[in-house]
């Protein structure tokens, strides 16, 4: 239920603010709006300009006469507009046949057509850059302040793709990196070349470059699988200990630091699993760190390798802090949004090649509702992350130039312009129809590889 609630949270706000968009765009060339919902469905309430409130059914000769119906109808998800003379799945049939009105979509020029178009992608993208830069005024930045590589896990994407500890990392694809997290931005965001080439300088002093596919980056991505990668300066801390178990036998508490497991210096949590599975119902020693006490015992995991802890790898290295004036985070919005925008196109060109599955990389509505209240429980920040993430996302859908979308419009409206006249009504209400049904079966589609994954 809460996934759900979720979802319609995030799909109403994205939508909302996209409509919004075309909205105040129409109402800026002077384009009659009939309608303005927020929810599909039936009509539940609104305000009609000139006319005040109507509950239910509105009467068709109220909207006849000009006004806009500000309404909240039944099913709560997303919203939309409805233009006067735009060719979508709102337009009347019987208006093809009369000549365009002043105050129609038909009758204004081809800037103005294409800004109407145009401002709900505008809009989602402007949210976002609202989103990332309000996040960086308020919170700032914190990120470890190194480029050295503490740790990879064995056999893991990091593993294989040449990283080994003690690395230190100065470029990928030849902008200087200062810190761990702008190494991770332009490892996983770095425009859409088919490779990676990341500059470091080997524990031993030895330069070296590693050369990564770009599309094994994204696949480990769209898997969610860890890439096995920890900067310098991360520790294992103890979460919780259940009081019965070999942990909590050997005097384990929360916040405990782990030190070291049979010896090997702990500082990640793979190593101490791997530690505690190998030694499943054998004797192993554990040293453990509490304020500046350091500790020790012997523990006897279970014979399904478990010793009854829950841990988690925290940084605990030197941090970059960082803040921005207001000008600065917006700088920094507007870099995070094309970024987002290129990651997402960057997918896209991967999986039409065949470099990424498609079952793995695409999520629909189930997996837009757990991400949502996943990162609504990690906290605010996240939230709103996501949504700015969302955003951009439904930005970038709507550009692409398919029927029914904004850009399959917008393509329409710059022909008509280039043949200076419109096209048929028939044709265009065709290929609208043509564009529903594309979308409502890629729909289902990425609705059954929802419930398949």
């Amino acid at each position: 239920m809460q996934e759900l609630l979720y979802f319609l949270l995030v799909v109403s706000i994205v939508v909302t603010v996209h409509e919004l968009g075309h909205f105040w765009a129409a109402r800026a060339v002077g384009v009659r709006v009939r309608v303005f919902s927020i929810g599909m469905g039936p009509r539940l309430l609104g305000y009609v300009s000139g006319h005040g409130w109507w509950f239910g059914r509105l009467p068709e000769e109220l909207l006849a006469r000009g006004g806009t119906d500000y309404r909240l109808s039944l099913l709560p998800i997303g919203g939309y507009v409805h233009i006067a003379g735009i060719v979508d799945e709102n337009f009347d049939a019987a208006e093809s046949t009369a000549p365009p009105q002043p105050w129609e979509f038909r009758a204004k020029r081809t800037w103005q057509k294409a800004l109407i178009l145009s401002a709900g992608v505008g809009m989602n993208f402007l949210t976002a850059v609202l989103l990332f830069a309000g996040i960086a005024l308020v919170q700032g930045q914190s990120e470890p302040a190194t480029t050295r590589v503490g740790y990879v896990l064995p056999d893991s994407p990091a593993w294989q793709w040449g990283f080994r500890s003690g690395d230190h990392i100065r470029a990928v694809d030849g902008k200087a990196v200062m810190s761990w997290g702008e190494l991770l931005e332009r490892l996983t965001l770095g425009g859409v070349a088919t490779v990676r080439r990341v500059e470091l300088v080997r524990a031993d002093g030895q330069p070296h470059t590693l050369e990564i596919p770009t599309a094994d980056i994204l696949k480990h991505l769209s898997e969610r699988s860890s890439l096995g990668l920890l900067p310098e300066g991360t520790r294992v801390v103890v979460l919780a200990v259940e009081t019965l178990r070999p942990a909590g036998r050997a005097g384990l508490q929360a916040q405990d630091t782990l030190l070291r497991c049979s010896g090997e210096e702990l500082v990640a949590v793979e190593q101490l699993i791997r530690c505690v599975q190998s030694h499943a119902g054998e004797e192993l020693r554990l040293e453990w760190k509490r304020g500046a006490d350091t500790l020790a015992a012997v523990v006897r995991p279970d014979a399904d390798g478990k010793i009854g802890v829950q841990i988690a790898t925290v940084y605990a290295g030197p941090q970059r802090r960082i803040t921005y004036s207001v000008a600065e985070a917006l700088g920094l919005g507007v870099r995070q949004s094309l970024a987002a925008a290129a990651g997402f196109v960057n997918a896209v060109v991967h999986i039409v090649r065949g470099e990424l599955s498609l079952r793995e990389s695409v999520g629909g509505p189930i997996r837009i509702a757990e991400l949502a209240s996943q990162q609504a429980e990690l906290g605010m920040v996240n939230f709103l992350t996501f949504l700015a993430l969302l955003s951009v996302t439904l930005a970038v859908i709507n550009l692409l130039p398919l029927p029914a979308l904004d850009g399959g419009h917008l393509v329409v409206v710059l022909l008509e312009g280039l043949l200076r006249r419109e096209l048929p009504v028939r044709f265009k209400l065709a290929l609208q129809q043509v564009g529903v049904v594309l979308l409502v079966a890629l729909m289902v589609l990425v609705l059954l590889n929802d419930l398949r994954r």
